[in-house]
């Protein structure tokens, strides 16, 4: 039994997944859950009035996530977020 063991215990453990642009991006910027979700529909091409109505928020409450998104990675405008995306 102690050999069975041993030879399993020789088995490499499989390589974890790597992590997607936007766990990459939340990584190195510091974003919050809702910050990497409002990326995540960013880079889908979505607009404020659809991701207001899919989270239940006011535009506004949605605008002012995506401020704080660009500000934090640097960019200015949802094209720009999807080219970092891309590099990450």
């Amino acid at each position: 039994m102690l050999a069975a063991a041993s030879a399993h215990e020789s088995e490499p453990a499989p390589a974890p997944e790597p992590p997607s642009p936007l766990e990459r991006l939340r990584e190195a910027y510091g974003l919050t859950d809702r910050e990497v979700q409002m990326a995540g529909y960013l880079a889908q091409g979505r607009t404020r009035a659809f991701i207001a109505g899919e989270l239940y928020l006011s535009e506004n409450t949605v605008k002012r996530h995506i401020t704080t998104l660009y500000q934090k990675v640097g960019v200015h405008s949802k094209q720009d977020l999807i080219d970092l995306l891309q590099q990450q």
